[in-house]
């Protein structure tokens, strides 16, 4: 979700993937048999094709720049946590998202990106049980960043919690 150019889709191929879609605000060049992209407009206009589909969602560091219009998305205070709701439409019922997101203390750096602290990151995360994470150091969680060009991303393996599996914990309850 949300990458302007190839590399994540490089990788994933690289990995044996079957096929890559990347879902985009713009339209991208991409060319290549294994791999489809679509505008977040067209996804949207469709959206029954593409609900339940994915085993795999990534999204290196780009549900912190939705909603904040740099891309020609809409602008939307809550873009990145709308983000995170659409991509457990798109999973199939094991799916993992992969994701990872600037952490420090809470920063908006306008039009520019969200900085995931105390506040923001929990809400971005709930509804998702934690499976795996990378990169996670407790002593940068909350602190603010010596440069906001310089961040800070760990990242995270996650899985949605299902209406139908009410004693999954939800992230707020693990450790972030």
């Amino acid at each position: 979700m949300g990458s302007t150019d190839a590399f994540d889709t490089c990788v994933a191929l690289s990995l044996e993937a079957h096929h890559v879609t990347v879902f985009e605000y713009n339209p991208l060049t991409f060319t290549h048999p294994n791999i489809t992209t679509v505008t977040l407009a067209n996804a949207r206009a469709n959206w029954d094709h593409f609900k339940g589909k994915f085993d795999v969602v990534v999204s290196m560091s780009s549900f912190d720049h939705d909603g904040l219009g740099r891309y020609n998305d809409p602008i939307d205070p809550n873009g990145d946590l709308r983000a995170m709701n659409e991509v457990k439409q798109l999973l199939t019922p094991n799916g993992i998202l992969v994701l990872s997101l600037p952490v420090a203390t809470d920063i908006l750096v306008w039009n520019m990106m969200r900085i995931y602290g105390k506040v923001r990151l929990p809400m971005i995360l709930e509804g998702w049980t934690v499976v795996d994470r990378f990169g996670w150091d407790e002593n940068r969680y909350g602190v603010p960043p010596e440069h906001v060009r310089v961040t800070y991303e760990p990242c995270w393996v996650l899985r949605p919690i299902r209406h139908d599996a009410p004693d999954t914990p939800t992230a707020n309850h693990l450790e972030l």
